[in-house]
């Protein structure tokens, strides 16, 4: 810690980025206090560093929290946070002390006063570094807690998740047999004599291949928010209050192929004929029904013109108008010949 080695030795799996609180050494050490005990020892050591470092407040402030040293744990984040306000181990170190708190409250109203107080610094504390995954699980939890699932399921679909790596610990082969040492006054005739397959069929056959067994890191965690909040309020809840936060992606593209065969199918001729079809037309056809666009147009303006021929002047439509007519023009040049037709015509 004091040449600032901690964090080249890697850390967590829910940690993005090392630093100089969030290392496995840093990990190793809090883990050894918490077992053995020897919480002096530890806040005289972490009392050394922070005047080196200020970022080592929020060790010593979780290690007084171990003790029962809460008034001075909260001090010392209070007095570390007016240099550092935006160090987000020492907000997510808040956020778990009073989650914690939280848990111990007297009424619902102390309870939801002091997670709104958490959700504070949760939200700060993702402000302050949006990469950790920590940070938002925090939050997520802390919704969890004060029962807003739309907010929760949103901020656990917002968490980053990344691969999981240990290189400390391989992967290794599952064994074929298990035998666990029992107390000689703990062993019974009638369960000892049971064969171990009948209790094998009781499992649900679409149990034995859930994946949630094989998770790691940052999916192991978020899996476990999610199986909280199905445990508080249902699985079909849960869906239904997916389905209103956010749309998965296989439904999107669902959605997306049904609405284009919809549009395809209203498609046709004369549709595309008054919205102008994308397509050049085929064989050289320009209208459905064989007639060019000059014919055309001259049709319309003649039907959708009234003419003299429907009427006689006087409204009534119901006349109708002689089939041979004669031209008044023929009538003046030659007068002789038109008199001479109607007289032999009466």
């Amino acid at each position: 810690m004091k040449n600032i080695v901690g964090w080249q030795l890697g850390s967590d799996s829910i940690v993005q980025v090392p630093n100089n609180v969030s290392n496995h050494l840093t990990s190793g050490l809090l883990k050894y206090f918490h077992t053995t005990g020897r919480f002096t020892s530890a806040i005289n050591l972490f009392e050394k560093l922070r005047s080196q470092n200020v970022e080592v407040s929020s060790l010593l402030a979780k290690i007084l929290f171990m003790g029962n040293e809460e008034v001075q744990g909260v001090r010392a984040l209070y007095q570390a946070l007016k240099e550092t306000p935006m160090d987000y181990v020492m907000l997510d170190t808040q956020a778990e002390f009073l989650m914690k708190k939280a848990t111990t409250a007297e009424s619902p109203e102390q309870k939801e006063e002091i997670l709104k107080m958490a959700l504070g610094c949760a939200d700060r504390s993702t402000i302050a570094a949006p990469s950790e995954f920590g940070t938002w699980a925090r939050l997520a939890q802390i919704y969890v807690a004060l029962e807003d699932w739309e907010n929760a399921l949103t901020i656990l679909n917002s968490c980053p998740m990344f691969t999981y790596q240990d290189k400390d610990a391989p992967i290794m082969p599952e064994p074929k047999e298990v035998h666990l040492p029992t107390l000689p006054e703990t062993r019974l005739d009638e369960i000892d004599s049971e064969p171990e397959s009948r209790f094998s069929e009781q499992v649900d056959p679409s149990l034995l291949n859930l994946r949630a067994a094989s998770y790691r890191g940052t999916f192991k965690l978020a899996y476990n928010i999610l199986t909280e909040m199905t445990a508080k309020i249902g699985w079909d809840q849960l869906l239904k209050i997916r389905s209103s936060v956010f749309v998965m992606e296989d439904e999107y593209r669902s959605d997306r192929q049904d609405d284009a065969s919809q549009a395809q199918a209203k498609r046709n001729p004369s549709t595309d004929g008054l919205r102008g079809s994308p397509e050049p037309p085929t064989n050289g056809d320009q209208a459905s029904d064989g007639i060019d666009d000059g014919e055309k147009s001259t049709t319309d303006a003649a039907a959708s013109t009234p003419t003299a021929a429907n009427s006689n002047g006087t409204g009534d439509e119901t006349v109708e108008k002689p089939t041979h007519t004669i031209d008044p023009g023929e009538v003046k040049a030659d007068g002789d010949n038109v008199r001479l037709s109607i007289s032999v015509a009466e």
